[in-house]
């Protein structure tokens, strides 16, 4: 026998101590539980819960600090390069907005590399649209090199203007019913802009094309 569906959050109970929750199954129905809650560590955890920065990335600040200043010495006409304690943590934030917001994050990080600025910045982060620009650069460590960037603009922009025929395959959708469906499972929402965005996905990456949003 079925008494009903419940949920409790569990981030307000202690850890190694047992208390009594009442969880609600409905109208006029609860169900008195007791629980205690135990940390068990197996191996390397997954997923790291911290507020400082881990090992790794205070490494990748301090290699870049000596980038950065330099780049900013040049940019500034400064006559010596800033000290440690000195140097900024500069990121560039992408919106999200499907082509709009990757051209936008190209046009960008393009403006930014004409004026020198592009070695000012340690981190760039996007959503959405924006990540379609930010990916094949983590591809490329020297992106942002001589003509790096505009080369990967002008794949991208070929990609875009291409014919769109192919991904009305039945093979296509197919996949893209899939990834629709694994959507839908996990509650949220879909509508007419998740298959479009499947397509121009399909378009820029193919096979390597990433995941719906969630």
């Amino acid at each position: 026998m079925e008494l009903g569906k419940g949920s409790i959050a569990l981030s307000p109970l202690p850890f190694d101590r047992e208390v009594k929750v009442a969880i609600p199954l409905g109208e006029h129905k609860e169900m008195e539980v007791d629980l205690k809650l135990k940390l068990h560590k197996r191996g390397d955890p997954s997923l790291r819960l911290s507020l400082a920065l881990s090992d790794g990335e205070r490494r990748f600040l301090q290699n870049r600090r000596p980038v950065v200043s330099t780049a900013m010495r040049k940019v500034l006409g400064l006559q010596e390069s800033l000290r440690e304690e000195e140097v900024p943590v500069v990121a560039v934030l992408g919106s999200g907005g499907g082509v709009r917001a990757m051209t936008g994050f190209y046009g960008s990080l393009l403006g930014l590399e004409h004026l020198g600025l592009v070695d000012c910045i340690s981190y760039i982060a996007g959503v959405s649209g924006s990540t379609w620009c930010m990916a094949p650069l983590y591809q490329n460590a020297s992106w942002s090199g001589e003509h790096g960037l505009e080369a990967q603009m002008s794949r991208a922009k070929c990609k875009i203007l291409a014919s769109k025929a192919p991904a009305f395959s039945q093979d296509k959708w197919w996949e893209y019913s899939k990834d629709m469906q694994a959507k839908a499972e996990s509650g949220q929402l879909l509508s007419f802009t998740d298959i479009w965005g499947l397509m121009l996905q399909d378009s820029l990456f193919g096979k390597a094309r990433l995941r719906p949003a969630r």
